[in-house]
């Protein structure tokens, strides 16, 4: 019994650490998309500078949330990722388009999760490399459009991701 409370625990911290970041997007047009391509591409990440501690500490902080959505072999896990929105749609804390396929914040959920984070500046950049890490681009350096609201929504959410 004690195993499962752990597993538990752990689903609850990861769904919490979720809509935390996502206080730090745009209250509307939220994709999975978004966290499922920065999961691929923060897999193959170096920086191109030294990290400072602060970026450094951000940077392991974001690895062991996304690897929770991630199989043993580094694919993004559906299920997983569904599960966890399912934990925050139960507590009434999220919305979901199915025809655009994008996830909306309630306006008050979302601003009074901005009063609660613990450390704001900590999951403030991790929202931002989470945006910085969800493009991909071809050889052009062009934007490769991961679904018709994806692009379109990328600049509100990172005027949002700012403290």
């Amino acid at each position: 019994m004690d195993g499962l409370h752990d597993v538990v625990n752990e689903f609850r911290a990861v769904g919490s650490t979720g809509s935390h970041i996502c206080a730090f997007l745009h209250h509307e047009g939220i994709s999975e998309a978004i966290f499922q391509n920065a999961a691929c591409n923060l897999a193959n990440y170096v920086p191109d500078l030294p990290a400072t501690n602060q970026e450094s500490d951000c940077l392991s902080a974001l690895k062991d949330f996304m690897n929770w959505f991630q199989t043993t072999e580094g694919l993004w896990d559906m299920q997983k990722s569904l599960d966890i929105i399912i934990e925050i749609c139960l507590y009434s804390l999220i919305d979901f388009d199915p025809e655009n396929c994008i996830y909306s914040i309630y306006l008050l959920v979302h601003a009074w999760t901005l009063t609660i984070i613990a450390d704001g500046v900590l999951i403030c950049t991790c929202t931002q490399y989470i945006l910085s890490m969800s493009c991909s681009w071809d050889s052009t350096l062009r934007i490769i459009d991961s679904g018709r609201h994806f692009c379109p929504t990328l600049m509100q959410h990172s005027k949002a991701a700012q403290m």
